[in-house]
């Protein structure tokens, strides 16, 4: 089992999609600023000294990354540093970012979702005027295999819902479902992660993955309640808690398992593991932690 060592000296926002991995660097909210932090370098780099606080964040290719704000606009920021491009102003709460053949997509939000009084949440797509869906119950946005993805839950009943994974291609231009996420009528809808090749979800102990091109889906179970998992090629990359402790385990298509690192940490993760290269990263508490992967593990 390898040791987990600290990326950076800064203090970074824990928050779900507060790091991304942007070609060989890494990008990350410090506080009030993006900041990029190069391979093999301690101090990172001011991208932005707006203020970031709250935003998620998703690369766009090696050059940029998109970036949603709390205070209603959508940016594209040059990963080598220089002005920001505002790619979107005046959205409700806009989050969930995502990058489809380059162009920006997030969900722009009523904070929070209202089912009463007609204020869906919407996704929207760089360069499109009007939502390419809206629906009270959408979830996480993925891009995946050239389309976008999102959870969303539907009513089936006064106080019973289901969640279902929806897919947006743009060669049909319109919205359809491909499977449901979980079965039972009053089950949450799961956060969705991906690696571009196929998509995975979390639920308890289980952890799901499916190949949207084929349909292909399988389950494992983990033993152990799971905070945030990555596909890698036909593995899985899974950070499960006890208690205080928190391990980085990798899961093989057998259900072999097999420890990566190990750390203490006494607030809740809430994450998601990114691949820089041969390393994943993951931010636990405000210090980015990282481990080398074996050769082959992101193939």
């Amino acid at each position: 089992m390898n040791k987990a060592r600290r990326i950076g000296e800064s203090a970074f926002d824990p928050g779900f999609g507060s790091v991304v991995a942007c070609g060989e660097h890494l990008v990350a909210c410090d506080g009030e600023r993006l900041r990029r932090l190069d391979p093999g370098k301690t101090h990172g780099v001011t991208l932005q000294a707006l203020d970031v606080r709250f935003a998620q964040l998703a690369a766009d290719g090696a050059h940029a990354v998109i970036v949603a704000l709390s205070h209603e606009e959508v940016w594209r920021v040059p990963i080598e540093g220089g002005d920001a491009e505002v790619v979107a102003r005046g959205q409700d709460e806009p989050r969930s970012p995502a990058v489809l053949d380059a162009r920006a997509a997030w969900l722009d939000c009523p904070s929070p979702p209202r089912w009463k009084d007609g204020h869906p949440v919407r996704v929207r797509l760089e360069g499109r005027e009007e939502p390419i869906h809206e629906h009270h119950g959408v979830g996480d946005l993925i891009a995946c295999s050239g389309a976008l993805f999102w959870s969303q839950r539907e009513r089936r009943g006064a106080k019973s819902f289901r969640p279902d994974l929806h897919r947006w291609d743009p060669a049909m231009g319109r919205a359809e479902v491909i499977a449901v996420l979980e079965e039972g009528d009053s089950a949450e809808a799961p956060g969705l992660v991906t690696d571009g090749k196929v998509i995975a979800w979390i639920s308890g102990q289980r952890i799901s993955v499916l190949d949207p091109v084929t349909g292909a889906r399988r389950s494992v179970e983990v033993g152990a309640e799971s905070v945030c998992a990555l596909p890698v090629g036909d593995d899985l990359l899974v950070v499960i808690g006890r208690e205080d402790v928190w391990e980085l385990i990798r899961l093989g298509p057998d259900g072999g398992q097999r420890k990566l690192a190990r750390w203490y940490n006494r607030s809740r993760l809430w994450t998601r593991l990114v691949l820089r290269g041969d390393e994943v990263v993951w931010a636990a508490g405000e210090r980015l932690l990282a481990v080398t992967l074996s050769p082959g593990a992101g193939a």
